[in-house]
């Protein structure tokens, strides 16, 4: 005997245990364009970097503008476009 479900909407469905559900296709890693940030009483605008997420692109500025280690706590990245 398959088991009786009721959801919200106030149907019964009946489900067999035998049900096959299909997963989710896996998040496929974008690229997406970061504006790069220097926090300070203003923020100072460093430039762009292309990174999958936002410690990356932090890390990438880091090697790409040559950040100093004492400014490397205080960078931003703000998303600016996200390419499939």
């Amino acid at each position: 005997m398959t088991p009786a479900i009721r959801p919200r909407f106030g149907f019964v469905a009946s489900v067999s245990r035998s049900c096959v559900v299909p997963r989710r296709p896996a998040k496929q890693r974008t690229v997406a364009e970061w504006q790069i940030s220097r926090v300070a009483k203003k923020a100072i605008y460093l430039g762009k970097v292309e990174a999958a997420d936002a410690e990356t692109a932090i890390k990438r500025a880091i090697e790409k503008y040559d950040i100093a280690a004492e400014h490397q706590g205080r960078l931003a990245a703000r998303l600016i476009t996200s390419k499939p």
